[in-house]
Order: C-alpha cells, then structure tokens, then sequence
C-alpha cells in the first residue's frame, strides 16, 4: 500500500492507493494535537508527501515515525515532480500546485486548468505541451472571512454557505454575498483571462470549499476531490522530470 500525504497549511490530506488508485482518504487539522492512530489497518509500504508548509511537515513527519511508517519520500526534495515547471522560479512552485498540475495533465489532459478552494484558492495551469505554466493566487473563502472577523470591529466569522441572495440585509448575509459570491466571481473573472491565453479547455476544481463555490462557477466542469492525493500518486509511478523547461 502507497500512503500519500497532502500536507496543507491547516489539514493533512492523508489517500491510501491500492491498484493504481486512491480508494480511501482522511484528514487530520493541524490546530489538534494528539492525532489518534493512522485511519487504517496494517502499515503502509511507501509514503509519499507533498507539503506547502514546513512546521507542518515536520509535524506529520514525526507522526508517520510514531505509527511506525516507513522513511517518506517529500515529492520536489527526495524525488522531482514528474512534469516541467515553465516559470520564472520553479523553485517557488508549490508542491501542491505542482501535484494538481500533473494529474491535471494525466487525468484531464492538455491544456487544463485546476482551481483549488483551500486555504488559499489557487489556479494551476497546465499548457497544451503538458508543461506547468503557473496560475493565480488568492484567498481562500475561510481565510477571507477570519481576516475580516480579526482585523475590524464590527465584523464576524460567519457560516460561509453558498447565500441565495444576491444582496445582503444584515451584517452575516453581506458577508456571505461578498466572500462566497465574490469568490465565484473572481473565479469567472480569472478563468476568462486564462483562457485568453490558452484557449478553451477543460477546468477541474479539488480543494475543501470546492462544494459550495464551484456547482456556481459555469466554468468549471467538474469536481474532483483527490486530485491532489491522485497526483501525489502519478508522481510516485512516473519518471521524474528535470523540472526546466525545454
């Protein structure tokens, strides 16, 4: 069994593979301590990890020790990413972006874009010759709506589900309409200039808050909630690139 690790800067993805595939996946929030033992039974093989944050890393790390795992591999570290980053510093492309990139391009094909609600909502975008090009960076709805709560007087962390109107009445509803709605608007937004680069293709959307935004982003085509855990997975099964362009 392959164990693959998505280490974020607030959640650790964890995806068994069995046969070429991620058949079953867990989180665990790095705000808690004392994680409970690994969500399966019996210990992995491999492991695998693709990580944005280096406390955290460290943290899953020395967990994986405790229940025995064997030495991960840290996937731009131990092992290059199998795909060329054509960007001005491919040493600042992020593991989980370069993960999303190549199953993007394995899964989805070439060229495709992925958007990813996480704690920031990124896009990643893979050209026509399978090459990651780069993409946008923004905030994530969460991280929007405790920005607004901790840094003003008035405003408060709210539930951010998807709000039917389109104009708020009250302090929570406005908030709602301007960081979920505005969300999907930024989404449209960028995804247009995108493709005024690239041309048509096709958009897959991963990441935690991918529910409640993507279903209202016309754009984008489809959902798939391990991406990154699936290209945490190619990347183990494929030869590494050199990482530079052609």
């Amino acid at each position: 069994m392959l164990l693959c690790c998505d280490v974020g800067n607030t959640t650790l993805h964890l995806g068994r593979v069995e046969d070429a595939a991620v058949v079953a996946t867990a989180s665990r929030a790095f705000s808690k301590r004392g994680w409970e033992a690994l969500p399966w039974p019996g210990r992995p093989e491999r492991v695998a990890i693709a990580s944005v944050s280096a406390p955290n890393l460290e943290r899953a790390l020395l967990w994986l020790e405790a229940m025995g795992c064997p030495r991960p591999v840290v996937l731009g570290v131990d092992r290059p990413f199998p795909i060329r980053a054509q960007v001005r510093v491919p040493a600042e492309a992020g593991a989980d972006r370069l993960a999303n990139a190549v199953a993007a391009r394995t899964l989805v094909g070439a060229p495709s874009v992925v958007v990813d609600f996480g704690t920031a909502t990124t896009f990643d975008v893979v050209d026509a010759s399978g090459a990651y090009v780069g993409g946008a960076i923004a905030p994530g709805i969460g991280l929007a709506g405790w920005a607004l709560a901790e840094r003003t007087d008035r405003l408060m962390e709210v539930d951010l589900t998807w709000p039917e109107e389109r104009i708020g009445h009250d302090t929570a509803s406005c908030l709602r309409v301007g960081i979920v709605r505005g969300t999907a608007g930024l989404v449209e937004a960028i995804l247009a200039g995108i493709r005024a680069e690239i041309g048509p293709c096709p958009v897959v959307a991963t990441g935690g808050d991918a529910p409640r935004v993507a279903p209202h982003c016309p754009s984008i085509h489809e959902v798939r909630p391990t991406l990154t855990l699936e290209g945490i997975r190619i990347a183990m099964e494929e030869r590494p690139s050199s990482g530079v362009a052609d």
